[in-house]
């Protein structure tokens, strides 16, 4: 309502908490990015209108909100975009993978491959992208190797409230070690942000690098995939209180559905035995 009287500076702040408090819904990114065109700010608008439309319409309301947001990306020159951005320069994106395979077939996040012209392991190896699904951030790669061990996927009874779980990436690349990280931690829930049923929290600690690593039960079997942390600052500023381990993996179900639709041939057992956290790693 803001945007339509032309309020766009008292528009901005409630767009920011939109954004916050809703990273999944496409309108958010639409309407901040249309407050940020009517203020001149046509390179962050850009910005916002292209990150709208990478969430994917899962639904009505997100549809029309990226329909509406390719519309006025339509209208913003590039050259007029580029006016307020630096020069572009090539960056590199780094992410967590796990094989699920014999075959070489890899899985992570959606947002750890989209926008990479390349891809490929630590060690060089080419990697291609066979299938990608935004809606529950899940992405197939293949490479030309054969894979050393693969994951093992829990069948049988669901993981509960409470029950153990292990996450391993490779968070923050030159910085934490270069073999890997071990947290371990609890389901807290078994739906995301506002119920997302994609998604469960977790608290196992995780940081910029573990997106598309494994989640493991106490058997070391795989429940699921690594996805986000919540943002501790702005839901600081947004609610005046620190969250503390409130992380996000891609439901089992959602994973498996993957898995399943590629044809991917992985492998699975019923969940019966307990293991130490440093097995399972």
């Amino acid at each position: 309502g803001l945007n339509m009287q032309g309020k766009f500076e008292d528009s901005i702040p409630i767009s920011m908490r939109c954004v916050t408090l809703k990273p999944d819904a496409a309108f958010c990114y639409a309407n901040l990015g249309e407050a940020l065109e009517g203020l001149g700010r046509p390179a962050d608008a850009r910005k916002a209108y292209e990150q709208a439309i990478s969430i994917g319409g899962y639904d009505k309301l997100n549809a029309s909100a990226i329909g509406a947001a390719r519309a006025r990306l339509a209208n913003i020159p590039l050259e007029h975009a580029k006016e307020s951005e630096p020069p572009a320069t090539e960056s590199k994106k780094f992410g967590t993978g796990f094989m699920v395979s014999a075959q070489g077939h890899m899985l992570t996040n959606d947002h750890v491959v989209a926008g990479c012209r390349t891809l490929a392991t630590r060690d060089g190896k080419p990697l291609q992208v066979l299938s990608r699904n935004t809606g529950s951030d899940l992405a197939l790669l293949q490479g030309n190797f054969a894979p050393t061990s693969i994951a093992v996927f829990r069948t049988g009874p669901a993981p509960k409230l409470g029950d153990a779980v292990v996450a391993f990436g490779f968070p923050l690349p030159g910085l934490l070690s270069s073999d890997g990280n071990v947290s371990s931690g609890i389901l807290s829930a078994t739906s995301g942000l506002q119920n997302d049923i994609r998604f469960v929290q977790i608290s196992a600690p995780i940081q910029p690098g573990n997106s598309g690593g494994p989640l493991f039960d106490s058997s070391a079997y795989v429940i699921g995939v690594v996805v986000a942390k919540l943002d501790a600052i702005k839901v600081a500023e947004a609610t005046g209180d620190v969250p503390q381990n409130v992380n996000f993996a891609v439901h089992w179900s959602q994973v498996r559905a993957f898995l399943d639709e590629a044809g991917v041939p992985y492998q699975k057992e019923i969940s019966q035995r307990s293991s130490t956290t440093s097995s399972t790693a």
